[in-house]
């Protein structure tokens, strides 16, 4: 949706519910994405859209998805299985960005990019890099035993909410996220009133940030944030570069998990959840 909103011509909404809005028809491209194809809330709004009308494309590694995608002749792009569907982004992202390269054009050289930029993030934080040298390492220790709070701006709401979902779902911890400049009309209140020991703020910003965003988290910070505050800069808004910055959020939540001593990959109250609606659907 981020990528759209910079570069698209026509309005993105991601739907998370179990229903649709009341506006999708059968002028409305319906892209289902569920890892494991067996989403409940992915599903449910794949029969509504169906019985709506809608031009509906499937993305999914199996599952319930694909089965009735296939049966009702829907085109289905179908992912590797066997990932936590947290660790598929790429294959679904890319997929995702098939499906809509009307909206979106990559040439096979910006897709190289992705792959060398990404690539060069994931070895320069890898586990080997001591944590001076090592932003995923350096922001791990900042987090560890804090009440954690990421920022970001409107082009990067995506990558914000990530991190926010990898640090609970890898790291076992509370985190939320807000954005700028709209945390500054009512969220900054909140810091300006209490002490910030027990707080670490993570700001992802870019580069081609608007200047007046610019301005406001420098004001923020100084204001709000004071000694509190990291940012993890993307150098663009382009595609790589936003990847890249979710590789390093990525890698800041598996060290917190060993920090923390917990294992990053199972998510077991999940699965307790969905054993407890009587489901056993999935997660993804």
């Amino acid at each position: 949706k981020d990528l759209i909103n910079l570069r698209g011509k026509r309005p993105v909404f991601v739907n998370r519910d179990y229903s649709l809005p009341p506006y999708v028809d059968y002028n409305t491209l319906l892209v289902v994405i569920s890892y494991s194809g067996n989403t409940e809330e992915t599903l449910a709004s794949f029969r509504e859209g169906l019985s709506r009308g809608a031009l509906i494309f499937s993305i999914t590694s199996g599952g319930e998805l694909e089965r009735l995608s296939e049966e009702n002749g829907i085109p289905v792009a179908k992912v590797p299985a066997g990932f936590q569907p947290r660790a598929a982004m790429g294959y679904l992202l890319f997929a995702l960005l098939g499906f809509m390269r009307d909206e979106i054009t990559l040439t096979k050289d910006e897709v190289n990019k992705v792959s060398g930029e990404v690539d060069t993030a994931l070895k320069s934080n890898s586990l080997d890099v001591p944590a001076q040298e090592n932003e995923s390492k350096s922001l791990a220790q900042f987090l560890l035993d804090k009440e954690i709070s990421i920022y970001g701006v409107p082009s990067l709401e995506g990558a914000a909410k990530r991190f926010k979902c990898q640090l609970n779902e890898n790291s076992k911890v509370i985190a939320r996220y807000e954005l700028f400049s709209e945390m500054n009309h009512n969220d900054i209140v909140g810091w300006g009133s209490q002490e910030l020991k027990n707080n670490s703020i993570i700001v992802l910003r870019s580069d081609d940030d608007h200047p007046r965003i610019k301005k406001r988290i420098e004001i923020t910070e100084k204001l709000a944030f004071r000694d509190s505050v990291r940012e993890v800069t993307a150098p663009s808004l382009a595609l790589w570069d936003i990847m890249s910055l979710i590789a390093k959020c990525d890698l800041a939540s598996y060290y917190l998990a060993l920090l923390r001593g917990v294992d990053p990959t199972p998510v077991e109250i999940i699965g307790r959840m969905k054993e407890a609606l009587g489901g056993g659907q999935g997660q993804g």
